[in-house]
């Protein structure tokens, strides 16, 4: 789709303007304040671009569109008060005023390439310059970028929870009195018994009261024996059977009365306590290392699906030789698409690029300020408008031309 016939009754500075283009490529002449801007936003106020009407004009004209069949698309506007009213004649005689509708017919994409420019001059333009960018690439393409992205953003996430444990274990171990201490050695710190410990002491001190109470029943029955002469054989029977439990006791006691209780005790619980403290610090430690390990996966995971993300958008092709991205932003040739590593020009020779990736169906490219551009690189532009059979219209300021005039490429 290309500009026939372009007729302005009122627009801004134009005034019963008309200029047949028959879908050449031309340049606007003329002095500034004549309307060459105008012409161009007229023909964008027809392809549905209501951005470029400025509040509290007024206009009314029409631009007759042609596709590649040779059929008219007749596009009546007017402008009240800075809002446009369309009327689009259909070549088989049907009329439509619904804007939606016109815009899905000529399926012109709006790219303001003034806008873009400037985008190049801050961080935050240069992410609107990608958002444009990934914009014009296939749905599968950006779901898959999307994917990275989410991708990285749910490792980091799980990193920084695992530096966050990294950093609280690695405190907890450098604390510790065990911090340098060989693991190896730490487990070899045993746990003793005490309940097993508790009874065998509660068993020595039964039997030293047995042997006690025997003892003294010992006694007593040798003074009964004296009083109870009757009862001396029973009693000497009675006693032999003591004199056995006594003897078996001894033989216990001596077997294990000769260790110190109370500082093997001692000893036990001090052990024990060791033992508590370097299994709770075996588990930090370990703890502290499983962590550590996992945040280091995690950052070549990170790492890695950066770099995949990195060779996706490098193998992604949307038609627009020598233009990518990265995080930063667009990169054109290889430099970064800014101020400061590109001229205006250059910048301005990459959106055209992107104008006429993004439009395949309306090929029409309108190039403002043309004369600050250079002769060499408008000559590029030029160049590929006619390798992608787009319709230029550009804008050529001439000192002293007090009128409008077409001058065809």
């Amino acid at each position: 789709m290309k500009v026939k016939e372009i007729k302005i009754k009122k627009f801004k500075a134009l005034n019963d303007f008309e200029a047949l283009l028959n879908s050449k490529n031309i340049f606007i002449c003329g002095e500034n304040g004549l309307g060459k801007s105008s012409l161009m936003q007229a023909i964008q106020i027809c392809l549905g671009n209501n951005d470029v009407i400025p509040q509290e004009v007024y206009g009314k004209g029409n631009v007759v569109f042609q596709d590649e069949d040779g059929n008219d698309y007749d596009c009546r506007f007017s402008v009240i008060e800075g809002i446009s009213k369309l009327e689009l004649h259909l070549p088989d005689g049907k009329i439509t005023t619904k804007k939606t509708e016109i815009k899905d017919i000529f399926s012109a994409v709006t790219f303001d390439i003034e806008k873009f420019i400037q985008w190049s001059e801050s961080s935050e333009g240069r992410r609107k310059q990608v958002e444009w960018y990934k914009s014009l690439m296939d749905e599968g393409d950006r779901k898959i970028l999307e994917e990275f992205k989410d991708k990285v953003v749910q490792y980091e996430n799980q990193r920084r929870d695992l530096g966050r444990n990294v950093k609280e274990l690695d405190g907890y171990c450098k604390s510790s009195p065990y911090y340098g201490t060989s693991i190896a050695h730490l487990k070899a710190i045993t746990q003793v018994d005490m309940e097993k410990l508790l009874n065998r002491q509660e068993n020595v001190s039964k039997c030293k009261m047995t042997i006690e109470t025997k003892s003294q029943e010992i006694n007593r029955n040798q003074e009964e024996i004296q009083k109870l002469e009757q009862k001396i054989l029973e009693l000497k029977n009675r006693n032999i059977e003591n004199e056995e439990v006594v003897q078996k006791c001894e033989q216990w006691l001596a077997e294990n009365d000769k260790q110190d209780f109370t500082s093997i005790i001692a000893n036990a619980k001090k052990q024990n306590e060791e033992y508590l403290k370097a299994q709770d610090y075996i588990r930090h430690y370990e703890t502290h290392q499983k962590k550590q390990n996992e945040y280091e996966d995690l950052t070549i995971s990170i790492n890695n699906c950066k770099l995949e993300y990195e060779h996706f958008i490098k193998s992604i092709d949307i038609g627009i030789d020598g233009l990518v991205f990265d995080e930063d932003g667009l990169i054109y040739n290889g430099i970064p698409l800014n101020k400061n590593n590109l001229s205006d020009s250059e910048i301005l020779e990459a959106s055209v690029k992107i104008i006429v990736s993004s439009n395949r169906k309306t090929k029409i490219l309108c190039l403002e300020n043309s004369n600050i551009i250079g002769e060499q690189r408008l000559k590029s532009i030029i160049d590929i408008a006619i390798k992608n059979n787009f319709q230029l219209i550009a804008e050529e300021v001439v000192r002293g031309q007090e009128k409008i005039s077409i001058s065809f490429i």
